[in-house]
């Protein structure tokens, strides 16, 4: 496992920097403004669709599959993995079609608080941004798959060639503007995801081959959606959280949201690199030693994971608190990024980094949580985070603005994770079930 997370990191740590570049290109040709932040805001609906989807897959495909193979065999288990991955493809398929005729009507809910400026790019930008529900699914699912096999490292490369394209796109034709930006998004995925399929199919996943028969794939679908079922209310309420920032900024005015949006990249650009990028290979890890009910391993890795979390996090808020702005200045200061932006995005990180050791933390107890089956748990705790996000940014907004919604983000991080770690610690000692209580 170990030599799986520091290559997993190691990628993440590319992807990330490359990430870093293209959104310093992107903050030379928009800097903070209405283009950016319809952009921004036509993303939100399909990445809620995306991690409710994806999300319910995964917490049913990991352990469900792990069980078939000592069941059924091999041979067995691939079939069944082959119907789950075509059949949930052909409905993200389904939703992007639908997303792309409705974009106006939707786009136009989405930023119905903007100005008519944002309004309109959102509406545009959701044209390209339904057809990242299927690609993201799609290549979501045949990185799961890898996984299992233990080949973490495609699906981590592939973002790779994703934002190298779409920087490369924005740099041959900068003065197309938002069309660019959407049209390279679009385009980096594709390749991203062709790269994740192939890579599976040198692994022998294949799209086309033998299908199950009903018999053989209706018990191991009801086991699969037994457990997809009940995180479906955690994973909507949590990926609705992620996307209720941009949607609660509209009301700040031009610049709001894409301010908000280079600091919550940055941020989640080291939450991904710590964390997010290994989580298959925590999860899969985690499946693993309840399988075997090994309780004191689970704990001392988490003991580890809070020690970690810890320093990183308090040093990550100092870094910030002093080298923040001028480090903005310094990287992005140019173009029409200028200072004024530089201060508003930089407020948004120091608000967002005091909830760094928290996210870092709650991400892994939340993967012992699914591993162990706990989905009503979680389901419960992410309607506490989503409220809790909405009430400190509607009490917080006269008084802090457009920083209340960061703010409102740490402290619903914090809330998050102490509960999870309550509940793990009120569990029975012998943690036949996490979701027992």
């Amino acid at each position: 496992m170990k030599q799986q997370l520091i290559g997993v990191t190691f990628l993440a740590g590319i992807s990330q920097i490359a990430a870093l570049a293209k959104t310093w290109i992107v903050a030379r040709q928009f800097g903070v403004g209405p283009d950016l932040d319809g952009y921004n805001l036509a993303f939100t609906a399909p990445a809620v669709i995306v991690g409710v989807i994806s999300g319910s897959i995964q917490i049913g495909l990991f352990p469900i599959c792990s069980q078939l193979r000592q069941e059924s065999g091999e041979v067995a288990t691939v079939r069944i993995e082959r119907m789950v991955l075509v059949g949930v493809t052909a409905l993200a398929l389904l939703i992007s079609l639908l997303l792309f005729a409705v974009n106006g009507l939707v786009g136009g809910w989405i930023a119905r608080d903007a100005t008519v400026g944002v309004v309109s790019a959102t509406i545009f930008a959701m044209k390209f941004a339904s057809a990242a529900v299927v690609l993201n699914v799609a290549g979501d699912l045949l990185g799961y798959q890898l996984a299992m096999r233990g080949k973490f490292m495609i699906a981590a490369a592939a973002p790779i060639a994703n934002v190298v394209v779409s920087s490369a796109m924005l740099l041959a034709w900068p003065t197309l503007g938002l069309l660019n930006l959407v049209a390279g998004t679009t385009v980096g995925l594709a390749l991203q995801v062709s790269i994740v399929a192939l890579g599976a199919h040198v692994h022998g996943i294949r799209l086309f081959g033998d299908l199950p028969s009903r018999a053989e794939f209706t018990p191991a679908a009801r086991r699969i959606l037994g457990l997809s079922v009940w995180m479906f209310p955690a994973l909507l309420f949590s990926n609705v959280t992620n996307a209720l920032p941009p949607m609660l900024l509209t009301r700040f005015g031009d610049g709001a949201v894409s301010a908000f949006g280079y600091a919550f990249r940055i941020h989640q650009s080291i939450v991904q690199l710590l964390v997010m990028a290994a989580a298959p290979v925590i999860l899969a890890r985690f499946s693993d030693l309840v399988a075997r009910k090994e309780w004191a391993t689970l704990d001392r890795l988490q003991r580890k994971a809070l020690l970690a979390a810890a320093v990183i996090g308090l040093t990550a808020v100092v870094a910030v608190w002093v080298l923040g702005a001028p480090l903005l200045k310094l990287v992005f200061g140019n173009g029409r990024f200028d200072d004024i932006a530089v201060a508003r995005v930089a407020k948004h990180w120091l608000c967002l980094t005091f909830g760094l050791g928290t996210a870092i933390f709650g991400n892994v107890l939340a993967k012992r949580i699914q591993a162990s089956g706990g989905a009503p748990t979680l389901a419960l705790l992410s309607f506490v985070g989503t409220a809790v996000l909405v009430l400190v940014t509607i009490a917080m907004r006269g008084v802090a603005g457009e920083s209340s919604v960061s703010l409102a983000l740490t402290l619903s991080s914090a809330v998050l994770t102490i509960a999870m770690l309550i509940a793990i610690r009120a569990y029975d000692p012998n943690k036949s079930h996490i979701s027992s209580t």
